[in-house]
């Protein structure tokens, strides 16, 4: 072996090595490193002034505790009563399931978001069921303003009958009809 490739050799020998060396303690670094916000902020020494959207949709919900609908029209009525504009509220059979069919408008999506809207919707569909009304969904589109849909959401009745039942909470109930929001666009 002559002198320049022995060199060579060396050199990325030592190469390979200290960037082994860096790389570990890049590695134990990055696990001790302390959270970069604990100096400027304290979460315990004040509230956001947001709220959660489980508990913008759990409080819509718990509204209809306690009021009965029997019929889909009363659901419209109750709707509109609590400010949500309704543009088509009708049933219709699809693959062998009776689905109510909602189309509402949202017209502050920033002050209130869309929660407060889902929320007065679920129990104001809780109170149809608890009124014998037997279908076995109700699907929702969102529209904004223009009437244009931006979003969609289901609410089962299934989950109407355990809520009204005391089987689920009103988050619970609340998680599971956010959970089926998507976007239309």
């Amino acid at each position: 072996m002559d002198r320049r490739t022995y060199l060579d050799r060396c050199a990325a020998l030592g190469v390979a090595v200290a960037v082994a060396g860096c790389t570990d303690q890049t590695l134990e670094d990055a696990k001790d490193q302390p959270p970069v916000f604990d100096d400027v902020y304290d979460e315990s020494s004040g509230s956001l002034p947001v709220e959660d959207e489980f508990d913008v949709v759990a409080a819509g919900i718990e509204r209809a505790d306690g009021v009965t609908l029997d019929e889909p029209a009363a659901l419209e009525e109750f709707l509109v009563d609590a400010g949500i504009a309704v543009e088509h509220l009708a049933e219709a059979e699809l693959h062998g399931d009776t689905v109510l069919e909602l189309e509402h408008v949202v017209g502050e999506t920033i002050s209130e978001g869309n929660g407060r809207s889902m929320g007065i919707v679920a129990g104001g569909y809780t109170a149809l069921v608890r009124g014998g009304y037997d279908g076995d969904e109700l699907s929702a589109s969102l529209l904004d303003p223009d009437g244009q849909t931006f979003g969609e959401y289901e609410v089962l009745t299934d989950w109407a009958e355990e809520y009204d039942a005391g089987g689920i909470t009103a988050a619970v109930y609340a998680s599971e009809v956010l959970h089926t929001l998507e976007s239309a666009r």
